[in-house]
Protein backbone atom coordinates (compact mmCIF):
# COMPACT_ATOMS: atom_id res chain seq x y z
CA UNK A 1 0.00 0.00 0.00
CA UNK A 2 1.09 3.46 -0.41
CA UNK A 3 -0.21 6.70 -1.54
CA UNK A 4 0.48 10.22 -1.53
CA UNK A 5 -0.63 12.59 1.65
CA UNK A 6 -0.31 16.32 1.93
CA UNK A 7 1.05 18.96 4.35
CA UNK A 8 -1.76 19.00 7.85
CA UNK A 9 -3.74 22.36 7.42
CA UNK A 10 -3.30 21.77 3.44
CA UNK A 11 -6.27 23.77 1.92
CA UNK A 12 -9.27 21.45 1.01
CA UNK A 13 -9.70 22.77 -2.84
CA UNK A 14 -6.26 22.00 -3.13
CA UNK A 15 -6.53 18.30 -1.98
CA UNK A 16 -9.62 17.68 -4.10
CA UNK A 17 -7.87 18.77 -6.75
CA UNK A 18 -4.62 16.38 -6.37
CA UNK A 19 -6.97 13.88 -5.55
CA UNK A 20 -9.15 14.14 -8.31
CA UNK A 21 -6.17 14.71 -10.96
CA UNK A 22 -4.05 11.59 -9.18
CA UNK A 23 -6.67 8.92 -9.10
CA UNK A 24 -8.16 9.61 -13.03
CA UNK A 25 -4.29 9.00 -13.53
CA UNK A 26 -3.69 5.72 -11.91
CA UNK A 27 -6.68 4.30 -13.69
CA UNK A 28 -5.81 4.98 -17.29
CA UNK A 29 -2.90 5.10 -19.13
CA UNK A 30 0.74 4.90 -19.28
CA UNK A 31 0.69 5.59 -15.01
CA UNK A 32 -1.54 2.87 -14.74
CA UNK A 33 0.31 0.28 -17.07
CA UNK A 34 3.69 1.00 -15.40
CA UNK A 35 1.66 0.51 -11.85
CA UNK A 36 0.80 -2.57 -13.02
CA UNK A 37 3.65 -4.03 -14.75
CA UNK A 38 5.10 -3.38 -11.16
CA UNK A 39 2.74 -5.62 -9.26
CA UNK A 40 0.61 -2.97 -7.99
CA UNK A 41 -3.12 -2.54 -8.37
CA UNK A 42 -3.63 1.09 -8.77
CA UNK A 43 -7.38 1.88 -6.53
CA UNK A 44 -7.41 6.21 -6.79
CA UNK A 45 -9.07 6.18 -3.65
CA UNK A 46 -10.66 9.81 -2.10
CA UNK A 47 -8.61 10.75 0.66
CA UNK A 48 -11.16 9.91 3.34
CA UNK A 49 -10.76 5.86 1.89
CA UNK A 50 -7.27 6.48 2.29
CA UNK A 51 -7.25 8.12 5.88
CA UNK A 52 -9.52 4.09 6.64
CA UNK A 53 -7.27 2.51 4.72
CA UNK A 54 -4.08 3.75 6.99
CA UNK A 55 -6.36 3.39 10.22
CA UNK A 56 -7.20 -0.17 9.01
CA UNK A 57 -3.32 -1.26 8.47
CA UNK A 58 -2.19 0.59 11.78
CA UNK A 59 -4.97 -1.36 13.75
CA UNK A 60 -4.25 -4.66 11.68
CA UNK A 61 -0.35 -4.57 12.31
CA UNK A 62 -0.76 -3.42 16.15
CA UNK A 63 -3.13 -6.56 16.91
CA UNK A 64 -0.32 -8.78 14.93
CA UNK A 65 3.16 -7.17 16.51
CA UNK A 66 0.92 -7.40 20.12
CA UNK A 67 -0.03 -10.96 19.74
CA UNK A 68 3.51 -12.40 18.54
CA UNK A 69 5.14 -10.42 21.88
CA UNK A 70 7.46 -7.89 18.80
CA UNK A 71 9.68 -5.14 20.79
CA UNK A 72 11.33 -2.88 19.34
CA UNK A 73 14.88 -3.11 19.94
Amino acid sequence: MFGIVAPAGAPADIIAQLSSTLAQSVQHGAPHQKLTDRGFTPIGSTPEQFEQRIHEEVAKWTELIQKGGFKAE
